[in-house]
Formats: structure tokens, sequence, C-alpha cells
């Protein structure tokens, strides 16, 4: 089974450039190119997955035994870390649209039906928490970060009056820069 697993990993490994271009495909928000590369990437693994599928139920049978983590590994098929970079992708829009209106968000709406998709199938032996959610918990401090440094830029340029310099005054404050006192 853990050979199987190492197969399988071998060729996620090797669909690793697919999974990070349509990672960049959902930040920004190309949603229609995205979802042709999920579905030609399902068309295209779908049938080493099958395969490798149907290995690892030959080798539960014969051993009477599971390996949920193998399971679960292979059970994503290729393509389940496609359905999290979807998710993450709507992690800022969903906090932002939170943070703004006071009524439900169909951006919002769409995350939690696709976080709902992820929970339809548990993963793990109960002990950890999943993969996908730690990626999302990730974007979301990512996401708090990048407000957290905007909001202090933001107030630094309102206190620091900001002036343009000439390239020859320029020139002349690091020139007193370097004279020695």
């Amino acid at each position: 089974m853990l050979r199987l697993r190492v197969t399988y990993d071998r060729y996620a490994w090797n669909l690793m450039p697919i999974g990070q271009a349509h990672e960049i495909l959902v930040r920004e928000h190309r949603e229609v190119a995205a979802e042709f590369w999920r579905n030609e990437m399902t068309r295209r693994t779908g049938e080493m997955a099958d395969q490798l599928w149907g290995q690892l139920g030959q080798l539960e049978t014969a051993h009477g035994m599971k390996l949920t983590t193998v399971a679960d590994r292979i059970g994503e098929r290729f393509v389940r870390p496609l359905q999290v970079d979807r998710v993450c992708a709507l992690v800022r829009p969903s906090m932002t649209a939170a943070a703004s209106a006071s009524s439900a968000s169909p951006v919002f709406d769409k995350f939690e039906q696709q976080v709902e998709e992820l929970t339809r199938e548990p993963t793990g032996v109960g002990l950890d928490v999943p993969a996908w959610l730690e990626d999302i918990e990730e974007e979301v401090e990512r996401t708090r970060a990048v407000r957290i440094h905007s909001n202090l830029v933001d107030e630094v340029g309102a206190l620091v009056e900001q002036r343009t310099l000439s390239r020859s005054d320029l020139q002349a404050q690091l020139d007193d820069m370097e004279a020695p006192e």
C-alpha cells in the first residue's frame, strides 16, 4: 500500500506545474480558464486515478486492512488540490465582502458552498486537522497580515508629509550623508 502511495505521489509531483498554473488562474479570477483547466486535468488523470484506486481496493481485500491516510491520498484523484485552490482564492474576497456588507454576500455564499463540498468527504484519521483546512487558515492569516500592513502604510502616509525631490536635491542629500563630520 505504501508503494502504491509513493507511485501516486510521484505522479502528483509531476503534475505540480499544472496545479500551480491552476492556482494562478483562480487567484487572478480567471474562472472560465480555471474550470477548463480542472476539467482537462480530470479527464487526463482520470484513468490513472481509477487504476490506482482499483489497485488499492485489491490490496485492501488481499490483506484485510485499510490505511486511511493512503486511501485519502489516492482518493484525491490528483484534482482535490485544485478544489482547495478554488476555496483559498475566495478567502480574501469573502473577508472583504464580510467586512463591508451587512447582508449576505454572493462571494461568501460561494466560499461556504465550496467548503461544504470539501467537508462531504472527511479525510484523515480524526486526530489531525485536514490539510485543506490548514491551507484556508494560512490564507486567512495572509489576508489579515496584508490588511494590517496596508493600514499601517496608510496611517504613516497620513502622518508624514510627502515631498518630491529633484535629482540634484537627492544627490545633495546623499553627498551630505557621506561627508565626514
